[in-house]
């Protein structure tokens, strides 16, 4: 099986790598046409691991949800298809310059941690509850990397901004106020879809027939109320207008990625273990 995707495997991590490096030169040379390479690049390496995706559910017969190498898979195929469609608003094009090379970075994360694994079976998932929970931690885990981004663009705009530097890339970037407005959807889409999944998850554990009493304390669980924590006091302080601007962009970069860190620890920890990877057990 390792063998059969090998090749849409290395080819999607090779078009993510070409479009981190089309957006670099449109940072230095400003032409459009770069953006237009990078976006199709992305493109192609998303369709890419949806083959994986699909060439692995033919032959083993379960969704491929669990262990390391397609739950990374699954949240860079979420994170690309909401950054293609952010991407529509031609204002908000320039923006490709940093989410590109974002992509590719989680692109060899996923490479050289999930790779070995591509031939192992996926576990098997109990029901449709356990199998929309997986998916909708990954999607909303999606929206809160690119919010990750985003935030990292906001800072690096109003930093050039106080510096007075006005020209080459600032000039074609979205202004703050898109930029904010984009984050604060972002985080406002990310977390219904968090609180929906955190409650699909407990009730999951409450019912399982193996219950841990102490489930509560699982690493994965104490994850997803760090996440859903961070984000929702990045909502709420963002919304009553206690803090906004670089302060809040860089508390949510750095949070979300110690945050992106420890899961992916997580992960591959629990490649090894009983428990499905990418969901609350």
């Amino acid at each position: 099986m390792q063998q059969l995707v090998a090749v849409p495997f290395w080819c999607a991590t090779a078009a993510y790598l070409a479009g981190a490096y089309m957006a670099i030169r449109y940072m230095r040379a400003g032409e459009a046409r770069l953006l237009v390479y990078g976006k199709r690049c992305a493109a192609a390496g998303n369709t890419l691991l949806l083959l994986v995706f699909v060439l692995r559910w033919m032959h083993w017969g379960l969704v491929p949800f669990t262990g390391i190498a397609d739950s990374m898979n699954l949240f860079l195929i979420f994170s690309t298809g909401i950054v293609l469609m952010i991407q529509r608003d031609a204002a908000m094009r320039p923006l490709l310059s940093f989410y590109l090379p974002a992509l590719a970075v989680l692109s060899i994360v996923g490479a050289g941690a999930g790779y070995r694994f591509l031939g192992d079976p996926p576990r098997e998932l109990n029901g449709l509850l356990l199998i929309v929970h997986v998916g909708l931690v990954f999607l909303a885990m999606a929206h809160f990397f690119v919010a990750s981004a985003t935030s990292i663009v906001y800072a690096f705009q109003a930093r050039r901004l106080k510096h007075h530097r006005t020209a080459g890339l600032l000039q074609r970037l979205p202004s703050l106020e898109q930029l904010d407005r984009t984050l604060f959807r972002l985080i406002q889409s990310g977390l219904p879809l968090f609180f929906v999944t955190l409650a699909l998850g407990f009730a999951w554990e409450y019912v399982r027939p193996d219950h841990d009493p102490q489930w509560w304390l699982k690493p994965k669980i104490l994850f997803s109320v760090l996440l859903v924590a961070l984000f929702g006091m990045a909502f709420a302080i963002r919304r009553a207008g206690l803090l906004r601007g670089p302060k809040l962009a860089y508390l949510l970069f750095v949070g979300f990625t110690s945050l992106l860190l420890l899961w992916i620890a997580l992960e591959a920890a629990g490649n090894a273990m009983s428990g499905p990877p990418g969901t609350l057990s």
